[in-house]
């Protein structure tokens, strides 16, 4: 049996790297900065750059104040635009400069103001400059980097270490030290879907090329474009083939089309209008019995196709899964999509089923780009929108990337500024919300804009106030639960639902939950979350031979884990029950627990009959401390975001030194355990087996 991972990663998209991460703001007293005044009016930036500075109006002129309601700088000025935490720039008349959050000059005000990107920051470490329509490069210091020499020069992609530059009509793409790396080339562009590759076109003709010189591909075709890994599609004299990075041809050049149209496939549209599904690796799958959308592009096994402007998505083998019923369908993220129907939108997953009513007015994704306005700064968030028709007004609500509903549309605007905190409005009345819709801030305020360490907070009749905010990492916040259990903060909301879900082993009741868990703990945890999701107990295992649990607390649990093969020893004989549990063991433990809920009938006898899809994941720098028996849960598991490295190196599998084990370096805590147990749980109602 084969347990598809696109449905495993349905039943919990979670992290271990649980955010600890909490502003410091009382719900019923802030910590006021300064006393109230209406002698100026704070307005919003025009960009989502955060700072302690805000900017200010006076007499149809702007300005800047600080934290304390200052004036940093006094509103002399035609426009100000606040670029990073120490840099504005300003416009008067019709010219333009930039100035420091104290007002002292960085670069003179003697730059085209009718240019609406100049003075602006490029890569956060360079600002551009415009003079008689000639382009240049400063540092932040208002040294210049490139004189004014160019026609345009810009950020060139999102990883903040290139640009691109046009002089005579021709494009040179550098590093931020303005060194070139490609010069005088007819067009450089970025190549959708890939970081590692780019466009070059010369004499009419574009290859393919990497960001250290090397053009890896020819420039011979008309077009090309990037599949997937090292696949492109190409096109020449008119016709589109698919060649591999060494221009190997993998399928011959002879369509009128040839696009990606799943995760492994390509649709070859002929010049007689028919469809032929290969493999990227050049395999024909079939000819397809219906139109393919090159509309939409789905990420995963499913081909989106169309009928009379109607969508749906069936898979390989023409075999229709999602009927063609909806006026749009587009991935939403590996598991779900999301549908238009008579102009309302929701989510269904890739059976067909619906996991978020469709009956909203729009779905803002956090992967997209959208107006500014919204400040938005994740990809695990969604914002939802839903008429009302009492207000005639759109609300807005919040779901994450599962189509769970956070909160429901009841607000008239919703700004993230921070990962767990939401500045909302109702009724013409802000106020600030947490993750789980909690108010943490009373929605009584006439406005609040954020700064980084302050909050700008304007009272109806008594002008504007500042409160000092700030993030606590130390997470030593801590409260007592209804349980009598001690809990980090942040942990307490999921930790009292795992309560009442009976999900916390009475080991643990009464006890401080931010200490780390140990592996007999772990057992319990896992044993109480299988248990209640199967609604059976497990008996206890006769047979266990692990010599050094007899006696523990969590003797019980051990040898039930172990009945169920949920929990393995550290050897044929021993358990190590009061060692803490590691990242790597704690992801292998995970697998096993979904495994068998899903599928009663596994073990690990025939645990190697369950494909772990670990394809495309790249090798963290520590691989070679991940045990050979872990890594396929790891890497499934990173791979299908369940859990996450401790930075985008490194996984931090187990300790490996004294200080290592000391800090805590790859173990987890009592309430990180239980928040993962809960999160399952919640999502049980599509687990099926």
């Amino acid at each position: 049996m084969t347990i598809k991972p696109s449905t495993i990663f349905t039943f919990i998209c979670i992290s271990l790297m649980i955010s600890t991460s909490i502003i410091n703001i009382n719900a019923a007293e802030l910590n006021w900065k300064n006393e109230s005044q209406y002698n100026y009016t704070l307005i919003y930036p025009s960009t989502n750059v955060k700072s302690n500075f805000f900017m200010f109006e006076q007499d149809g002129k702007t300005g800047l104040v600080d934290q304390n309601g200052n004036i940093a700088i006094p509103a002399i000025y035609d426009y100000l635009t606040i670029l990073n935490e120490n840099l504005v720039s300003v416009v008067n008349s019709d010219y333009m400069g930039v100035l420091d959050c104290l007002g002292n000059e960085i670069i003179p005000i003697e730059y085209d103001a009718n240019w609406s990107d100049n003075c602006n920051l490029i890569n956060g470490c360079m600002i551009r400059v415009i003079k008689n329509d000639n382009v240049g490069l400063t540092d932040l210091k208002g040294n210049w980097i490139i004189p004014l020499s160019y026609e345009w020069i810009s950020e060139f992609d999102a990883s903040g270490k290139y640009i691109i530059g046009r002089k005579n009509e021709m494009y040179n793409l550098m590093d931020n030290d303005a060194n070139i790396i490609y010069e005088n080339y007819e067009d450089i562009s970025t190549m959708y879907g890939t970081d590692k590759y780019i466009r070059i076109t010369q004499n009419g003709f574009c290859g393919v090329a990497d960001y250290n010189g090397n053009i890896v591909v020819p420039m011979e075709y008309e077009r090309i474009d990037f599949i997937k890994d090292n696949i492109f599609a190409v096109k020449k004299y008119d016709q589109w083939g698919l060649i591999d990075i060494e221009n190997n041809v993998i399928i011959p050049l002879e369509y009128k089309w040839i696009g990606r149209v799943a995760d492994d496939l390509v649709d070859c549209y002929t010049f007689d209008e028919k469809d032929y599904l290969f493999s990227i690796s050049g395999d024909f799958i079939a000819e397809s019995q219906y139109y393919i959308s090159d509309t939409y592009i789905s990420t995963n096994s499913l081909i989106i196709v169309e009928d009379n402007g109607k969508y749906g998505a069936m898979n390989r083998n023409n075999q229709i899964i999602i009927p063609m019923i909806y006026e749009s369908l587009e991935t939403f993220s590996e598991t779900l999509f999301t549908v238009e129907k008579d102009g309302l939108y929701g989510l269904i997953d890739l059976e067909g089923n619906i996991v978020l009513p469709i009956e909203y007015t729009e779905l803002i994704d956090g992967k997209d780009s959208f107006d500014i306005n919204y400040n938005w700064d994740t990809e695990d968030l969604c914002i939802i929108t839903k008429y009302d028709n009492e207000s005639d007004l759109d609300l807005f609500g919040l779901i994450n990337s599962n189509g769970d509903v956070i909160f429901y549309p009841q607000y008239n605007s919703i700004y993230l500024f921070n990962k767990n905190y939401f500045i909302v409005s109702k009724d013409g009345y802000e106020g600030i919300i947490d993750m789980n819709g909690n108010e943490v801030i009373p929605i009584e305020y006439a406005s609040i804009i954020p700064g980084i360490n302050v909050l700008a907070v304007l009272e109806e009749n008594s002008g504007w106030k500042f409160a000092e905010i700030s993030e606590d990492e130390s997470n030593d916040k801590t409260v007592v639960t209804s349980f009598g259990s001690t809990a980090s903060s942040w942990a307490v909301p999921e930790i009292e639902s795992a309560f009442e879900n009976n999900l916390i082993p009475e080991v643990l009741i009464g006890y401080d939950l931010t200490e780390k868990v140990n592996r007999g703990e772990f057992a319990a945890i896992a044993v109480q979350l299988y248990e209640t999701l199967s609604e059976m107990s497990v008996p206890e295992a006769s047979n266990c031979r692990f010599l050094d649990i007899s006696n523990d607390i969590n003797e019980k649990a051990i040898r039930k884990a172990y009945r169920i093969e949920v929990a393995q020893g550290t050897s044929s004989t021993t358990y190590e029950p009061l060692s803490n549990i590691n990242r790597e063991q704690l992801a292998t433990m995970l697998c096993r627990v979904i495994k068998k809920y899903n599928d009663p009938s596994w073990t690990m006898a025939n645990d190697s009959n369950y494909y772990m899809d670990t394809l495309g994941i790249r090798k963290f720098a520590d691989d070679s401390e991940i045990s050979d028996w872990a890594k396929p849960s790891v890497y499934f598991m990173v791979k299908f975001g369940i859990i996450k490295g401790i930075s985008d190196t490194h996984f931090a599998p187990k300790n490996t030194t004294t200080q290592q084990e000391a800090s805590g370096y790859a173990t987890a805590t009592r309430e990180q355990a239980i928040i993962l147990a809960q999160r399952i749980f919640t999502q049980s109602d599509i687990f099926g087996i």
